[in-house]
């Protein structure tokens, strides 16, 4: 439920609150491939372009794809 609330937020340009939402699915163990690529789009528009960077490049590890098959064409 956190994760979609978050994605329609994000959506509707109210990246704290989606931001929130996003970051408390994953704290209740949500493994998705779009979790840090949405955290990373709230954090971009909140200006905190170091942190989506981070968030962005946790995608792209040998780890991510591991446990995701849908990024394995990614990098």
């Amino acid at each position: 439920a956190h994760l979609q609330l978050g994605r329609a937020q994000l959506m509707n340009g109210d990246y704290n609150e989606a931001l929130k939402n996003l970051r408390r699915a994953e704290s209740l163990g949500y493994s998705d491939a779009a979790l840090p690529y949405l955290k990373a789009l709230c954090l971009a528009a909140l200006g905190a372009k170091d942190e989506a960077r981070s968030e962005l490049s946790a995608l792209l590890s040998e780890d991510a794809r591991d446990r995701s098959p849908q990024l394995h064409n990614l990098a």
